[in-house]
């Protein structure tokens, strides 16, 4: 063996000899050491052959062999000495040949050596320790890290090896440059401390804390530890586990000591980069200075591609050690290359500019608060890119700005960088606001204090109450979501919050799934359905079911159901003496409108029906003569003709059993038809009820408004249109005591007094107007056989839901009848049996009628009740304008009247009265405290309302409207004062003016603007003073459109209010007074001189100005300025 070794020395020694004579002589000499004594006289020659072939590069098979050479050595040695002295004297010349290995790039190789260090790790405990740990672990080589790792954990694993000295060394290569590594030590130390006792893992997040791991690496370990902990087995007993949800908690508050949000694994590289490493500060110094060029300036064709690759390398020296290593210079050369980096982020190259953000991103993510002296500029430079309309830049914005709120330190600027966004112009920043909202509340949850002190906690209210108003679907949808996250800290701000909410809005809230009790407002009409018996699901079965019960209550004596709620109808008696209650009539149930008992006295026919049928109860389940419940109407929008498809419900209740003189004839088959087919129109209608009337001058009706309340599913009220110029009593006939509406009626007569006298006026004068043409003229009152009294109901569509005080003890039969629609020419009610009209009514009587003067066109009888409608109205929305009270629906349905070609005007004095009524609305809006208190969104509708209504009024009707102009520009001028810059009420403004410049005048627009500006600039409003001007300016470019030549006197007050507003403080004001100025030059032809002699006493800065923007308009102007 010793001749043996000596030559297979040789032979390792001489590179020249082939690998395969080596191999061959070592599996020979391994062989005979597996069966025979090694002599003590060739141990040492075999130890060195074996580091030889260690050591070797040439052939992996050979290092392979010498590591199972080496094995079977030991053994051997251990057989023939115990004591092991052979092994202590002659293998530490091995070590560093093992530590080489560990490092190479085969991993066979790497496990060899790795597995000699175990085998060797009895004897030589000390040293293979402080091989693995500082020269493995601790060294340069990342593939001998990785081993060394593993071969600790091995060690634990097999032999039991406590691995404390180890933790730190490995924690600290979480850290580590090479994401291999780092994966390696993230799974090392989970398999190690998945079985420690909770101490260790108390020492493993110490130890994660001082070595400053990051949050996202630490947070999956610790989680990983706590799923690894749990028995994961199925077949395991759980009743033998001790493991519990506390344990959850514990893990949950390592990770809150930690300032850990979720635990997120670290975004995968979209585009894969080698690190780069530094060795000294001076090269790390070197490397940013040769950037700074390349930044300086505008971007350019040359310099683009440079800049480009300056940010790719300093991302890739932030992924290597200058980071770590050399952190100062590092942060100096950041700080000194963030303009460019800035630049290279607002690129309008994509690409270019996507790399300048990722940049801006792993440097929030990996220097965390070390980035917070950049955090201002960053802020404002990327929220302002998330409003860029191209959507990689603004997603890149977004994304940049959510990784600085999420990894710097907070401050109370982010919370004001997120109330701007908030406040944006650009929806598309107010939708990513809440977002970033979230952020700050998540990572702030556990400082409440300071963050509330911080002013934090009120911005981000402020935050959350205007993003839930915003117009935006999509803005109102993230702050739902950020509500709910800010409610889990703050439960009573956010109570509160929702507390001031609409009901609407409180209700979308409510059910939004980021709420935990969201559930409890969500309906389950499944379940519903589900738990009703199974044999009654068939209407039919029901219905018989019903009938049979009711039946065998009464012995067989209840009637057959008619066909329709209004077709079975007592007979009429004519005796005074019956008591009113000989027909029994189901109490009224306000909040049941459509299953309610109709009463049968408010119908009359000769037909005679079964007695019991008057006297019979109602019931609640359509077993009597109920209506069925009404569908609900098809949605409609709400500026749509209110009056377009409803049908009309016309109950007629006549006098006596005698029709009126002239009348055509009533058929009970016609009424009982009409009747019947009514049934089906809608809820709302306008009912005539004619009641005895003995007064020998005819009849007469005025609109007044009622003031009865209204039904809390109802919309509007109803003006109800009674005698009031009648001067005798009424004649009551029998049925007037059973009339159902008779309490309705009384009620109305006695709120009549309550209308202001100006409304009352205006009422009578709408109803003479329209009813003139039916009144003779001349000759005296002839006596006539008494006629019928008109009462008409109409409902007012001004008013919006409400009830007023006191509605549910005034309101009994109408507040079950609510009647309100016009019949239509149409309405299957509208035919001649079921005609209660008299003959001298204004729906009838069109052949007795006399013409009337020219103002008063004639118009047919089918559109005579429109009219007399719209007129009533009408009137009725000047007065509620005048009180303030007219909501934006109701702006909208004037806005109908006004475009319909009926004649409501009255030969233009209701024209006259609305717009003077309109225009005071409107100078006075933000002075008004009742409307300022108003929320912006409906405040805003409001005033677009009531322009919207101004430009229709103007533009359909300008003969009416040209005294008007003036008026109307200046005072949409003086509104300006109160517009929101970024509400879209300005925009409706400027329209509006740019409706009366196009229509009116010139010369009347410019002297009441002239004059109205001394008050105008007691408004103390910049803003006004520049619309007033920007208007001279339009009106003068309209009247040289129009050849219109303005006076010499005109010109020269217009140049002096210019030479006025010239030195102006407000920018937007001078802007404004040099283009009117410009203008107004080229006005003045010849007479150049008097235009400038108005500047006298100007700054000569100003008027240096004013020379060098005239001198632009041509060379017109520079000879009039030399002049």
């Amino acid at each position: 063996m010793d001749q043996q070794a000596a030559t297979l020395l040789s032979t390792l020694k001489r590179p020249a000899a082939p690998s395969d004579s080596k191999i061959n002589q070592l599996n020979a000499l391994k062989s005979d050491i597996k069966h025979y004594r090694v002599p003590e006289t060739a141990q040492s020659t075999i130890f060195e052959c074996i580091r030889l072939a260690i050591t070797q590069q040439a052939s992996a098979t050979l290092a392979s062999t010498a590591f199972s050479t080496l094995g079977h050595l030991l053994k051997r040695l251990k057989i023939q000495d115990a004591t092991g002295q052979a092994i202590r004297q002659l293998a530490p010349k091995l070590f560093p040949a093992l530590q080489e290995r560990m490092g190479d790039l085969r991993e066979p190789v790497r496990n060899s050596a790795s597995q000699a260090l175990t085998e060797l790790y009895s004897i030589f405990q000390t040293d293979v320790e402080q091989i693995v740990l500082e020269e493995a672990i601790g060294g340069n080589n990342g593939r001998a890290k990785e081993t060394g790792m593993k071969w600790v954990l091995t060690m634990h694993n097999e032999q039991a090896m406590p691995f404390k000295a180890y933790a730190s060394s490995i924690v600290a290569r979480l850290e580590d440059a090479d994401g291999q590594v780092r994966e390696t030590a993230k799974t090392v130390l989970i398999e190690l401390f998945s079985n420690a006792p909770d101490r260790a893992k108390t020492d493993l997040k110490k130890q994660l804390i001082a070595h400053g791991v990051r949050l996202s690496i630490a947070s999956q370990i610790l989680t990983a530890l706590e799923s690894g902990s749990r028995p994961q087995d199925n077949d395991t007993d759980m009743s033998a586990s001790t493991r519990s949800l506390p344990g959850a908690e514990h893990i949950a508050h390592f990770a809150e000591e930690l300032k850990s949000e979720a635990a997120q694994p670290p975004p995968p590289e979209i585009v894969p980069m080698d690190p780069i490493y530094v060795h000294t500060q001076r090269e790390l110094e070197d490397v940013f200075r040769e950037m700074h060029p390349h930044f300086e300036g505008k971007e350019t064709e040359q310099n683009w591609m440079l800049r480009d690759k300056s940010v790719l390398k300093i991302r890739r020296l932030l992924k290597g050690n200058a980071a770590n290593e050399f952190h100062t210079v590092f942060m100096a050369g950041v700080k000194s290359s963030i303009e460019g980096i800035l630049k290279v982020s607002m690129s309008l190259r994509t690409t270019m500019s996507s790399n300048g953000c990722q940049l801006v991103q792993e440097l929030a993510k990996t220097l965390g608060p070390a980035l917070d002296p950049h955090v201002e500029i960053l802020l404002q430079a990327f929220i302002k890119a998330s409003a860029a309309t191209k959507h990689i830049a603004a997603e890149n914005g977004r994304i940049t700005a959510g990784s600085i709120f999420q990894n710097c330190s907070y401050h109370v600027q982010m919370m004001r960088h997120i109330w701007q966004a908030a406040q944006e112009k650009n929806a598309q920043v107010r939708q990513y606001a809440p977002e970033w909202l979230m952020i700050v509340l998540k990572r702030q949850s556990s400082y409440r204090n300071s963050f509330e002190n911080s002013g934090g906690l009120e911005l981000a209210e402020k935050c959350i109450k205007k993003g839930l108003d915003d117009a935006n679907p999509k803005v109102k949808e993230g702050n739902r979501v950020a509500y709910w996250v800010f409610a889990k800290t703050w439960p009573d701000k956010a109570e509160a919050i929702m507390s001031k909410l609409d009901p609407k809005m409180k209700a979308a809230l409510e059910k939004h799934p980021g709420n935990p009790h969201a559930v409890l407002h969500a309906s389950h009409p499944a379940v519903a359905q589900a738990a009703r018996p199974a044999g009654t699901n068939s209407r039919t079965a029901l219905r018989e079911m019903l009938e049979e019960k009711r039946k065998a209550k009464t012995g067989g004596r209840v009637p057959p159901r008619p066909n329709s709620a209004m077709a079975d109808i007592s007979p009429v008696k004519n005796t005074r003496s019956t008591p009113l209650n000989g027909s029994t009539r189901a109490p009224s149930n306000l909040s049941k409108v459509t299953n309610r008992t109709v009463s049968t006295t408010s119908n009359a026919s000769s037909t005679a029906a079964d007695p019991p049928t008057a006297t019979k109860k109602g019931s609640s389940l359509m077993s009597g003569p109920v209506r069925r419940p009404r569908r609900a109407d098809p949605p409609r929008p709400q500026t749509a003709d209110p009056y377009s498809s409803r049908r009309l419900l016309r109950p007629e209740t006549p006098a006596s059993n005698a029709s009126p003189a002239g009348s055509p004839g009533r058929g009970t088959g016609a009424s009982k038809a009409s009747l019947a087919t009514s049934t089906t129109s809608a809820v709302r209608n306008r009912a005539k009820v004619d009641a005895t009337a003995g007064s020998p001058g005819g009849s007469h009706s005025a609109s007044v408004d009622s003031g009865l309340p209204t039904l809390a599913d109802d919309e509007g009220f109803t003006m109800v249109i009674p005698n009031l110029n009648g001067s005798q009593s009424r004649a009551r006939s029998p049925l007037a005591y059973r009339n159902p509406m008779k309490a309705m009626f009384e009620d109305a007569r006695e709120r009549v007094g309550k209308l202001s006298p100006e409304a009352q006026k205006s009422m009578r004068r709408a109803l003479e107007d329209g009813d003139g043409s039916e009144q003779q003229q001349g000759g005296p009152a002839k006596p006539s056989t008494p006629q019928t009294e008109e009462v008409q109901i109409y409902e007012d569509p001004f008013i919006e839901d409400g009830t007023q005080p006191g509605a549910q003890d005034d309101r009994q039969v109408l507040g079950e009848l609510p009647i309100n629609e016009n019949v239509r020419a149409d309405s299957p009610a509208q035919s001649v049996g079921s005609s209660a009209s008299p003959v001298d009514s204004p729906v009838n009587n069109n052949d007795n009628t006399s013409t009337n003067s020219a103002s008063t066109p004639t118009i047919p009888s089918q559109d005579r009740s429109d009219v007399l409608r719209d007129r009533r109205l009408l009137a009725s929305a000047i007065e509620r304008i005048r009180t303030k009270n007219l909501d934006a629906h109701g702006f909208r349905r004037v806005q109908d009247l006004a475009r319909s070609k009926l004649d409501i005007w009255e030969a233009g004095k209701k024209f006259d009265e609305l717009m003077s009524v309109l225009l005071e609305y409107l100078r006075t809006f933000d002075s008004d405290v009742k409307l300022t208190s108003l929320p912006a969104s409906k405040s805003s509708g409001l005033k677009t309302q009531a322009l919207g209504l101004v430009r229709a009024l103007l533009t359909i009707y300008r003969k009416h409207a040209a005294p008007w102009y003036a008026k109307s520009l200046v005072t949409v001028i003086a509104c300006r004062k109160g517009a929101d810059p970024n509400s879209h009420v300005l925009a409706d403004m400027h329209r509006t003016t740019d409706v009366i410049v196009s229509e009116a005048s010139p010369e009347v627009c410019v002297d009441a603007i002239l004059d109205a500006l001394p008050s105008l600039t007691s408004i103390d409003s910049s803003s006004v003073i520049a619309m007033a001007l920007t208007n001279l300016r339009q009106l003068l470019l309209t009247a040289n459109t129009r050849d219109v030549e303005l006076s010499s006197d005109r010109r020269g007050k217009m140049a002096q209010a210019t030479a006025r507003y010239l030195g102006d403080a407000d920018s937007e004001v001078r802007k404004a007074d040099v283009e009117l100025a410009s203008e107004l030059f080229e006005t003045f032809g010849e007479s150049k001189a008097e235009f400038w002699s108005e500047f006298k006493g100007v700054e000569e800065g100003r008027l240096g100005l004013l020379t060098y923007y005239i001198a632009k308009k041509g060379k017109n102007g520079v000879n009039g300025v030399v002049a």
